[in-house]
Formats: C-alpha cells, sequence, structure tokens
C-alpha cells in the first residue's frame, strides 16, 4: 500500500496494478494499527511538520510493527554541498529550483526529539557515507567496488556523517509471526521495487 501527494506519481502506480492513495504524510487515511510495516525515503526531509508525519506513521503501525524512515542528515558533506554549492532543477520537467523546495536537514539528535513516546529506535544505518554524490556509482568497473565500500562504511562508526540517515524504529510490544503488510508513503511509482527488498533487510515477507 502507497500514499503520495502526487496526481502523476499515483497514476503511474495505478498503471502498474499497486493499490495507492491520494494523501499527505501528517494524515494517513487509515485506521490505527493498520500495517506491520511503515516506511518513508525521500519524503520527510521535505515536509516541515515532521513530528506530525512520524506520529501518524506510529499511529498507523501495529504494536510490536517497525517503521523505517529516511532523512537528509545535518552532518554531512552532502549537507554542504547542498547549502552553498550551484543548486540543481528538480522535477520531471527540470523546471524547479532546487532552493524553492522545502528541504530540512535533520541530526540524529533531532531524530530521536521528533520520535513519539511509543517507538524506540534500534537501528541507523548510513548512505552516501564517503561521497556526496551519486557520480562514483555510475563509474564502469569502480562503480561496484564503490558500492561495496559504501555497505560497509553503512554499518560502521563513521555511518553517522552519511549523506542520508536511514533510522529503523520499533513499537514496544512483540510482532506476531505472520504475513506483513507495508505501507510506503511518496514514491510510490516504485514502489513494488521498494517494498521486497525493505521486507528482505527487516526478515519479514510482504503482501504489498
Amino acid at each position: 500500500v502507497g500514499v503520495d501527494l502526487s496526481p502523476g506519481m499515483l497514476a503511474r502506480a495505478r498503471d502498474r496494478g499497486l493499490d495507492v492513495h491520494e494523501a499527505s504524510a501528517t494524515a494517513l487515511p487509515f485506521d490505527d494499527a493498520s500495517f506491520d510495516v511503515c516506511c518513508s525515503f525521500k519524503v520527510l526531509a521535505h515536509v516541515e511538520h515532521i513530528d506530525r508525519a512520524l506520529a501518524e506513521m506510529a499511529r498507523v503501525t501495529r504494536p510490536g510493527g517497525v517503521i523505517v524512515a529516511e532523512f537528509y542528515n545535518r552532518h554531512s558533506v552532502r549537507t554542504l554541498v547542498k547549502r552553498y554549492g550551484p543548486a540543481g532543477r528538480v522535477g520531471a520537467a527540470g523546471d524547479t529550483h532546487e532552493r524553492e523546495v522545502f528541504i530540512r536537514y535533520d541530526s540524529l539528535d533531532d531524530v530521536r526529539r521528533y520520535l513519539p513516546e511509543s517507538l524506540s529506535i534500534e537501528r541507523v544505518d548510513g548512505i552516501r557515507v564517503l561521497s556526496p554524490a551519486a557520480l562514483p556509482f555510475e563509474l564502469p568497473v569502480l562503480g561496484p567496488l564503490w558500492a561495496q565500500a559504501e555497505r560497509i562504511a553503512s554499518k560502521l562508526p563513521i555511518r553517522r556523517f552519511g549523506g542520508f540517515l536511514v533510522g529503523q524504529a520499533a513499537a514496544k510490544a512483540m510482532l506476531p509471526r505472520g504475513q506483513g503488510t507495508i505501507l510506503f508513503t511518496g514514491a510510490t511509482a516504485s514502489l513494488r521495487g521498494q517494498a521486497p527488498r525493505t521486507m528482505r533487510k527487516l526478515a519479514l515477507p510482504v503482501t504489498a
């Protein structure tokens, strides 16, 4: 199941046969305790009231369930480049200036403050720890080696300086065994590809 604010992204997702809904991350259209896993990537960094969004993710996650969320890391080379380097273009047509979009950069301590009391952080991984840009991954021969180095770095103490922080939080109860249901906020057009990868990392089956 996915939610998105973009009609275009929702249309692409529905063309692929996905179950998606138009909604805000701060007001999810689902009952309490509806999902075993709730994920958000490339979304929370653009949500002004991030505490509301995290509270909604916690609300719709069943006791013992898991929340996986990505944050733009304030303490990273990538953030310095984004803040003080030349701004790029975003959007499908590339007609929107990057600095016209609301973007927040948070530290791990910030993330802990945003979380509702019902959640506790169990794990944090870093992404783009060694490089602020995607270019090294695209180079022939070097790209796969760089990706492997990044995977190793994502588990080391230096992961706290990754361009992105991916936190895994758990509701304070045991998750019952059985089929899991997963909710994605944002990026719904790529939901089918993301869901199995995320569930494999969490060692849970997926029925999204």
